[in-house]
């Protein structure tokens, strides 16, 4: 189970490059099919496109949304997973510090130089994730006091 759960983790590490990679792909095909392949493959100076008012050009070029649930999401899974299993399974603290560097370093370059405008969130996620993020070192000092008393 602890080889499951290690390969699991690390590509958990590697989730916010391959999200980030495939919105990345989705968006240069969309403008791909926009300003017709040989237009944008091409480095010609006259990009025609076929979208028929501002809003619906702006919409297209702009980065996509930014959805900060998904990495809250993440965040906590990886979290809860390390510190449940950490006690037996060490190597989980290395990989759960590049998830969490990893995610830093996405969501900071990504909200600077990707991501459209964020919606304006409330307190109530960070909230309700700090308040789920509490019971995780308790849960680490059952699951390690039975761990490390475990013949």
């Amino acid at each position: 189970m602890g080889d499951a759960l290690v390969w699991t983790l690390l590509v958990n590490a590697l989730n916010p490059y391959i999200s980030i990679s495939i919105s990345f792909a989705i968006v240069t095909l969309t403008r791909t099919l926009d300003q017709g392949c040989a237009n944008y493959l091409c480095c010609r100076h006259s990009k025609a496109t076929k979208q028929k008012t501002i809003q619906g050009y702006v919409d297209l070029y702009s980065g996509p949304p930014h959805q900060m649930f998904t990495m809250y999401g993440l965040v906590l899974n990886t979290l809860w997973t390390t510190l449940m299993f950490g006690m037996a399974l060490p190597i989980l603290f290395p990989i759960a510090a590049l998830t969490f560097i990893n995610v830093y370093l996405c969501e900071r370059l990504g909200i600077a130089y990707w991501y459209t405008k964020p919606p304006e969130y409330d307190a109530e996620l960070n909230n309700l994730a700090i308040k789920y993020m509490f019971w995780a070192p308790v849960l680490f000092l059952a699951f390690g006091y039975w761990t490390v008393g475990n013949k």
